[in-house]
């Protein structure tokens, strides 16, 4: 009996101190240049520009202040853009115009330079909303048509959004008060929807033409009705982007790769990128914003 419990304390013994260790040597990866621009006709040209991580790294995102940072409209130089720290360069004055393309070359002496071109697609303008009230068990709802007509000539795509603001009565200062919040959640089932994402407390969907390619279509969606005092009055707006192909493609394996990144069952989606370097985005877009009012139990078309 003793002789067995020896040979088992032996064992233990020589299992719990047995470790292995192993050293990967991993190669060092060249750092890039990481361009992140979404570009549209009303606002200022505006760039982040950041260095990429090596998949080992555990250091906050290093953002590149130094860059010498070009954009050029048809081929020709417009502007360099200025520096306004974290990684930001903006535009004195210039903001892109439809139909026109775009290039950004940017440079720095310890990085390879980088460039991407895009274009701004035309707008699509939002014909009419139709709205009407819905119930269930639990709250009163808003139920909307949104009809817009796509284009034929061409393959269109799309990313679509709400937001809402409150206009209220200050009692204390007599007056209308506006705050904006966004909470811009919605419903939908429409059969177009291809990806969804929650980002700021916003829900944004994002489609193609594929199945209503010239064809005049109502986007259907429902949300909450937003809560009103007597005198309060809710602008709800509607956001239709008609965004580059690159866009979309960007924006849909973007959340592809959210979806999968913490999966271990699923296979990691790369995320798509137009920089020359495989690394970032550059990319443009065209909003149109139409508006329902909700005033107590009534809703109006601005």
């Amino acid at each position: 009996m003793n002789k067995i419990f020896i040979k088992l304390l032996v064992l233990l013994i020589i299992f719990n101190s047995c470790e292995l260790v192993i050293n990967i040597d991993l190669p060092d990866k060249e750092k890039n240049l990481i361009i992140n621009s979404f570009f549209c006709p009303d606002s200022l040209f505006k760039v982040n520009i950041s260095e990429s991580l090596n998949i080992l790294d555990l250091l906050d995102v290093k953002y590149i202040d130094n860059a010498t940072v070009q954009i050029f409209e048809n081929e020709n130089l417009i502007e360099n853009l200025s520096p306004t720290g974290n990684g930001d360069y903006i535009s004195s004055s210039f903001k892109p115009v439809i139909g026109n393309a775009y290039k950004i070359i940017a440079n720095n002496a310890n990085y390879s330079n980088v460039k991407a071109e895009n274009i701004i697609p035309n707008l699509i303008p939002v014909i009419s909303i139709d709205t009407s009230t819905i119930y269930d068990d639990y709250c009163e709802c808003i139920k909307c048509k949104i009809k817009f007509s796509d284009p034929g000539n061409k393959q269109n795509f799309y990313t679509f959004s709400i937001k809402y603001t409150t206009k209220y009565y200050d009692p204390d200062n007599s007056q209308d008060s506006t705050y904006s919040y966004t909470s811009g959640c919605f419903d939908s089932d429409d059969i177009i929807i291809e990806d969804w994402f929650y980002q700021k407390n916003q829900d944004i969907i994002i489609f193609s033409d594929d199945m209503i390619n010239g064809k005049t279509y109502d986007l259907n969606i429902s949300f909450d009705k937003p809560y009103n005092e007597s005198n309060d009055t809710t602008w709800v707006y509607f956001y239709l982007n008609s965004v580059s192909k690159e866009h979309f493609l960007y924006t849909r394996s973007y959340i592809q790769h959210s979806y999968s990144k913490d999966n271990p069952f699923v296979e990691p989606v790369k995320v798509y990128s137009n920089v020359s370097n495989d690394h970032g985005i550059f990319a443009g877009y065209s909003t149109y914003v139409d508006s329902i009012a909700v005033i107590s139990k009534d809703y109006i078309n601005k």
